[in-house]
């Protein structure tokens, strides 16, 4: 349930909303998003409607969350300069994910203070970080 997706097309503010949208209009009769409305106009509650199914997304996505890939160096080569058991390594966290989700991240577990209850709801979380480390490890 993509409720930051659900706030931004509430129209309750035209400020407040995605550029992307292609609102139903007299000449757009084929839109897939309601016609806007600002003020107390009475189709904005609809257009933010809790119950509506419109805001229900697909959420199953592939990440490539952990790799790691590390080389030991020739013992022959890194005893002429002093060193033992030498290896270089670069590993990667949250490389990709494969999605059609729509909101930053779909890998949603709730917010607030009671998770339980709004799990399976996207109220605003921020997206896994991508984090590439580089490294060397060895012995004297």
């Amino acid at each position: 349930y993509d409720d930051v997706r659900r706030v931004l097309d509430s129209y309750t503010n035209l400020d407040n909303f995605r550029k992307d949208l292609n609102p139903w209009t007299p000449d757009n009769i084929g839109a897939l998003d309601p016609r806007l409305g600002v003020g107390t106009d009475v189709d904005i509650s609809e257009n933010s409607r809790i119950e509506s199914d419109r805001w229900l997304e697909n959420g199953s996505y592939l990440r490539l969350r952990n790799v790691e890939l590390s080389y030991i160096l020739p013992k022959p080569l890194m005893q002429r300069i002093g060193f033992t058991n030498t290896s270089i390594f670069v590993s990667g966290q949250n490389l990709f994910t494969i999605t059609k989700y729509k909101g930053l991240d779909p890998d949603i577990t709730g917010n607030g203070s009671d998770p339980v209850n709004l799990r399976g709801v996207d109220a605003g979380n921020w997206p896994s970080s991508r984090i590439i480390s580089f490294g060397i490890i060895s012995e004297f």
